[in-house]
C-alpha cells in the first residue's frame, strides 16, 4: 500500500499499462489538496486516491473558470461584480417590474441609458458568451463591435463591454 501511495504521489501510476503504451500524452488538470489527509488531487475527483474520502463540492466548483466585470469610471471602491453563476442578467433594478439583475448597474447609470434587462453573459463550458437582450441603447464590445440583438458573441478576457454609457471590464480568473 505504501509504495502504490508513493506512486500516486508522484504521478508514476501507469494502471498496469507499459510505459510504451502510455503514448505519452499529458492533460492539464487543476490540482488540490485533499481536505481530510492533505494528499495531491485532480480538483475534479469525488474521492481521494489517498485516503478515499469524498470530496466536497467546492472543490469541483474551484476547477470552473471564474469571470468578474469591473465598472470603469467610476471612483466607488466597489465597482466590480463576480459573475457566480452560470447565466447572469446585466441591467437595472425594477422592483414594480419585479427585474434583479445579477449585476446591477442602477448606481453606475444614472442617466437611465441601461435597460433593465440590457445584456446576458454566461458560460458555456469553459468560454463566457454574451448577447445583449433587444436593448434601446445597444451593447457594444471593445468599442467597435455593436451586438445584434440575441446574437451571440464570445467574450476574451480584457474585454470591454459598453451598456449604453457605461462601460464595464470583462476578466477571468
Amino acid at each position: 500500500l505504501s509504495s502504490h501511495l508513493e506512486k500516486l504521489r508522484s504521478g508514476q501510476v501507469t494502471y498496469g499499462l507499459p510505459a510504451s503504451q502510455l503514448g505519452g500524452e499529458t492533460i492539464s488538470v487543476a490540482m488540490v489538496y485533499c481536505g481530510f489527509c492533505g494528499g495531491r488531487i485532480a480538483a475534479d475527483d469525488i474521492f481521494c486516491a489517498h485516503c478515499g474520502s469524498r470530496q466536497p463540492q467546492a472543490q469541483l466548483a474551484a476547477a470552473r473558470p471564474t469571470a468578474k466585470l469591473i465598472v470603469t469610471g467610476t471612483t466607488e471602491l466597489d465597482a466590480s461584480f463576480l459573475l457566480q453563476k452560470d447565466s447572469n442578467l446585466l441591467g437595472r433594478t425594477d422592483p414594480l417590474s419585479n427585474i434583479f439583475p445579477e449585476v446591477d448597474l442602477s448606481r453606475f447609470d444614472p442617466q437611465t441609458k441601461v435597460s433593465r434587462r440590457h445584456a446576458r453573459i454566461w458560460r458555456e463550458g469553459e468560454t463566457f458568451m454574451v448577447e445583449d437582450l433587444g436593448s434601446v441603447n445597444g451593447t457594444v464590445v471593445n468599442d467597435v463591435i455593436r451586438l445584434e440583438p440575441r446574437e451571440p458573441r464570445q467574450l476574451d478576457s480584457g474585454d470591454r463591454i459598453r451598456l449604453g454609457e457605461t462601460t464595464v471590464h470583462f476578466l477571468l480568473g
